[in-house]
């Protein structure tokens, strides 16, 4: 009999388990079947369900990833078996045809009364894990929340921004963003995307918003992600396939600045993907093409376009694959690739430095001239292979490896940047069940052991042919251990630790840009265990309670540093570590759904370095990792209510402050950009019809009083308040879906709190009035 099974998948994509002809499914669903299945992994469970039964099975690979069946022996009717291979997973079913059973999560029934839900697993993690078992907060967004927020097409974190507590943003083209007042781990499929010698280029501008389908967000530092996730990780999955006939979905979309003025405003976009089976090969494959046309802030005005920071008017090809094959009921193989290339012509308005841009004062903005010379281009391609069997020799192995590919080349200020930079590695762990712990207050015990490996390297930041950065290659090896241990049904705990260790070589830097002096590479290497530890408790089947720590590991912008130092041998990394505690609560109650956490955190060095001079020394300096120690702090909640069938309300609140210790060792507060003034976020959605949704969200930011020493030892200034509100309606019928968003409604003006707290004087203001339609159908 053949079986066709997909992957580990988001959650929002069916997966489908194949019997035997539909003829022979219809007599095995109605005489008794012998079943003989032990408690496994649900998922190997329901292959061997579907084989005995002949019956297809539809469900979301989210709902069972991280989960075991019950046992099942003798004989019983197959909706009867069923129910006993689900108890326990909050997971129902429901009989679609003669031959077909789909399994699903479901809030309420049809009568009201409620229904607890079943598991959601966070991908993110090494492993499938599910939210009920992680200390720490969590926001996860499926294709249809994604589609709520226009504005992640363009610019992927002001979008977030507003669905996500805790995110800040240095200019309001999403530049060094922070979560939590740290960097966090951007990553797509798993795959990190931060540089490894500049860590703040993130190349988030690569995200394609409409070719994702799930986002998943884990806030706060967690060495589970390896360096770079000293703020959280988030993680932007490509849609998986959708077993069976091929299903094709087609989509048209246009957005215009209506303050703005002429043909420039008009962005459009248009996407095509397929998916299905083909032999015993499940696949996605979808591509689209955008043309961006300008942006333009409340007043009318036009927002610069900057080559490799923003999208205003450029041209932007992606596509993506996933390809999915069941080697055997616990065995699968499944590879994923994500390209995207964006090439942007000569710029059309650029910034003009003429004094302009103070407090409160927007900088210069003019039409460039005919035959200025400011193209530019980048190409990102992202790729892995993943194996994963649940069952070998009783354990669960899972063997990952991935590719990166960055390629940069841009025009700016005069000069033409070159930059190349990627990696490759592979992740592989094991997770074995600790049987032997089994006894009157444990059970289910495990531990999760592996290695990952990295090999990244960074070309030479060139501009005009002429290296100013040295180029720089590197090698990590992590091992790592992870235990859980359930106790008493209504404690989980959980310890880890990780080892990170980093061997790089940075090359020869001569006649470098600018008239920096010669670079001599070398040599260079450091590493630094991680531990982590949490208690959740389960206080009852609908609330947890949970507590733990964290480390992280910052990346060290080894590659900034060797502009100002002219051997390697005067380098001397150290690692940056965050420690990072939080507590939290959420749960469902009846129709609510909410959460609410505190953290603390804390860090002694940045990731950047700082010259000190060294007399002992040939060269009479050294480099060493800034020293500045800081302490952060904060809370985040979010509700989500079914007040009725047709409206429901909700939204998040978040706010995070510090300090940080200046030359003098005085604690100082945090920069603006750095914190995460009171922020809140409601929402109300309606749904006064089956077809017809509406969705009213606003986000308001408290204004800051100014702080000291934020710049060069410079007084900042205050910040002000500023709200966005946006409105999107949705018409879903069998004839396709329509959509209509529009994005800062009043034509709210503000600035950054970077810009305005420094008085930069390059001030650019949010962009304006946005109006968003889509249409897409699938046949």
């Amino acid at each position: 009999m053949a079986l066709t099974l997909a992957g580990p998948a988001a959650a929002q994509d069916p997966l489908s388990v194949q019997g035997p002809l539909v003829a022979q499914a219809s007599a095995a669903g109605q005489e008794p079947v012998v079943f003989d299945i032990a408690e496994q992994d649900l998922n190997a469970a329901l292959l061997l369900f579907a084989d005995r039964t002949g019956l297809q099975l539809v469900y979301d690979i989210g709902l069972v990833e991280g989960l075991r069946s019950a046992s099942l022996n003798g004989s019983f009717m197959p909706q009867d078996a069923l129910t006993r291979l689900l108890a326990g997973t909050g997971i129902a079913f429901r009989v679609s045809d003669a031959d077909t059973v789909t399994l699903e999560r479901v809030a309420l029934q049809d009568n009201g009364d409620t229904l607890r839900l079943g598991p959601v697993t966070v991908t993110a993690a090494r492993t499938a894990t599910p939210v009920s078992e992680l200390a720490a907060s969590v926001t996860i967004l499926d294709r249809d929340d994604i589609e709520k927020q226009p504005s992640l097409q363009t610019q992927p974190l002001d979008g977030l921004k507003r669905v996500v507590p805790g995110i800040q943003f240095n200019d309001p083209a999403g530049f060094d963003p922070r979560l939590r007042g740290r960097r966090p781990s951007f990553r797509v499929n798993g795959v990190d995307l931060l540089n490894r010698g500049a860590p703040s280029r993130n190349d988030i501008q690569d995200l394609v918003g409409d070719a994702f389908g799930r986002i998943e967000v884990v806030r706060g530092a967690d060495a589970t992600f390896g360096q770079g996730a000293s703020g959280g990780a988030i993680n932007f999955i490509t849609p998986r396939p959708k077993p069976g006939p091929l299903q094709l979905e087609t989509s048209f979309g246009l957005s215009f600045a209506p303050d703005g003025d002429g043909p420039d405003r008009l962005t459009e976009r248009v996407r095509q993907s397929a998916t299905g089976t083909l032999g015993k090969i499940d696949y996605f494959i979808g591509g689209g093409f955008t043309s961006f046309g300008s942006e333009f802030d409340p007043e009318g005005d036009p927002l610069p376009d900057d080559t490799g920071v923003t999208k205003r008017n450029a041209h932007e090809i992606d596509w993506n694959a996933t390809l999915s094959y069941n080697l055997a009921p616990s065995a699968t193989v499944e590879t994923s690739h994500y390209f995207v290339h964006n090439f942007q012509g000569e710029r059309t308005f650029q910034t003009v430095f003429d004094g302009q841009g103070g407090i409160g004062e927007k900088s210069t903005v003019l039409r460039s001239p005919d035959d200025s010379d400011t193209d530019g281009s980048r190409t990102h391609y992202i790729g892995t292979l993943k194996y994963q069997n649940s069952d070998f020799l009783g354990n669960l192995v899972s063997v990952t490896g991935f590719a990166q590919i960055l390629d940069e080349d841009a025009i700016g200020q005069g000069n033409r940047l070159d930059w190349q930079r990627g990696k490759t590695g592979l992740n592989a762990s094991v997770d074995t069940a600790l049987t032997f712990l089994d006894g009157l207050l444990v059970e289910g015990a495990s531990l999760e052991w592996g290695l990952d490996y990295e090999y990244a390297w960074s070309g030479a930041l060139e501009f005009d042919g002429a290296p100013l950065q040295a180029g720089l290659s590197t090698h990590n090896i992590a091992p790592l251990a992870q235990i859980r241990v359930p106790v008493a049904d209504d404690f989980l705990l959980s310890a880890g630790v990780r080892y990170e260790q980093f061997f790089t070589e940075l090359d020869d830097a001569r006649d470098r840009a600018f008239g920096v002096a010669d670079f001599e590479g070398g040599n260079l290497s450091y590493g630094a265990p991680l531990f982590n530890a949490s208690l959740l408790y389960f206080l009852s089947d609908e609330i947890e309670l949970y507590g733990g720590f964290s480390q992280a590991l910052e990346i060290l912008g080894i590659q900034n540093a060797t502009t100002s130092v002219p051997t390697a041998s005067v380098i001397e990394p150290e690692p940056s570590t965050t420690d990072q505690f939080e507590v939290g609560l959420r749960g469902s109650w009846s129709k609510f759904q909410g959460s609410v956490s505190a953290f603390y955190s804390t860090s002694d060095s940045a990731s950047s370095f700082q010259v000190i001079s060294a007399p002992q020394t040939p060269t009479g300096v050294r480099s060493v990792p800034l020293r500045e120690a800081r302490r952060l702090w904060g809370v985040e909640a979010t509700a989500d209510w079914q007040a009725t069938n047709w409206l429901s309300l909700g939204g998040l609140v978040a706010w995070t402050d510090g300090v940080r210790e200046n030359d003098e060792e005085d604690w100082v507060k945090l920069r603006q950009e750095d914190i995460t003034p009171l922020t809140i976020s409601p929402y109300i959605e309606l749904t006064p019809s089956e077809p017809l949704l509406f969705r009213l969200q606003a986000t308001h930011e408290v204004g800051t009083d100014a702080r000291r020493e934020i710049f060069n030892n410079v007084d900042g200034f205050s910040t002000s308040a500023k709200t966005f509100v946006d409105l999107y309606a949705q018409y879903d019928s069998t004839w396709g879906k329509l959509s209509v968003g529009i994005e800062n409604l009043f034509d709210e003006f503000a600035f950054s709190n970077f810009a305005e707290s420094r008085n930069f004087n390059r001030s650019i203001p949010f962009e304006g009035r946005r109006i968003t339609l889509n249409y897409s159908v699938e046949w």
